[in-house]
């Protein structure tokens, strides 16, 4: 069986556009996208919330003890021990060579895909 990799923040946006939905917020929707890890045989997925109006912006996702923020992976996430980041900043494009996998390392962001 293979193992999923996600990105966190796939996952977290999708929680997020479950939340908005459960909300009645019915102009936003998630997209899913899937990729072939850099690791063979492995997938890695990003989630997206897609918002109808060019105005609205996504500022945070959070959760707290009245509202939890739950993201289950039964697979798994994979975690590079070469990103000390819960986020993108912590992967540097100049460790991709040595180490390929930090390219399929599970993170949050809004709006970032690599160091800021």
């Amino acid at each position: 069986m293979n193992k999923m990799r996600s990105l966190f923040f796939a996952a977290v946006c999708c929680c997020s556009a479950l939340a908005v939905s459960n909300l009645g917020f019915s102009q936003y929707s998630l997209s899913v996208e899937s990729s072939p890890a850099v690791t063979a045989g492995l997938t890695t997925y990003r989630f997206h919330v897609d918002m109808q109006d060019a105005t609205d912006r996504m500022s945070a996702v959070f959760g707290n003890d009245q509202a939890s923020l739950i993201v289950n992976t039964p697979g798994g996430a994979f975690n590079s021990p070469f990103n000390s980041s819960w986020n993108a900043s912590g992967i540097n494009p100049a460790f991709l060579p040595v180490f390929p996998d930090l390219a399929d390392d599970t993170y949050a962001t809004i709006g970032l895909t690599g160091p800021a």
